[in-house]
């Protein structure tokens, strides 16, 4: 990033080095022990700061920078839409949405499956503007619709990508 420059307590003399991997060890290691996403960026973050000798207002700083990017807008929309997946499957929406699409449209076969993947795909891609997150909404519905007509997941997951 442009004008970003090391603290002067920073525990590194220059930017390029692999201590700067221990924010994301960090976090890697609270993730793969069932500790929250949200807990193990804070620690990461706050690992991170301290390697690089960073107090709180150029820490803000960088954050306003950060966010306001584009990268910064998909990844929100990504986690809205995993979010939302995640409350779909937990009040069963999906499974009642599965039922109607298999059931009542007659999704029923291989070919069904699949146009009904590709549309659905370019429509929310489509309006939302981005792949991962149009793809990310819309798969907690369409990864059962394709299980229950035989699809594999390698040809679900080549579909919404190429739709996308």
């Amino acid at each position: 990033m442009e004008g970003f420059e090391l603290g002067s307590w920073a525990l590194i003399s220059q930017a390029p080095s692999l201590i700067a991997l221990l924010p994301l060890l960090a976090y890697l290691i609270m993730v793969f022990r069932n500790k929250s996403n949200l807990a193990g960026l804070i620690v990461g973050t706050v690992i991170g700061a301290i390697i690089m000798g960073q107090g709180i207002p150029s820490l803000a700083n960088l954050f306003v920078t950060s966010l306001g990017s584009f990268l910064a807008k998909i990844g929100i929309i990504i986690m809205f839409g995993s979010g939302l997946g995640y409350l779909m499957n937990e009040t069963k929406v999906t499974h009642t949405m599965v039922y109607y699409i298999v059931k009542k449209i007659g999704v029923d076969s291989e070919n069904k499956g699949i146009m009904a993947t590709i549309v659905t795909s370019i429509i929310i891609c489509g309006l939302l503007g981005t792949l991962a997150g149009g793809n990310a909404i819309i798969a907690p519905v369409i990864i059962p619709v394709v299980a229950a007509v035989g699809l594999s997941p390698s040809s679900t997951a080549s579909l919404l990508r190429v739709a996308g």
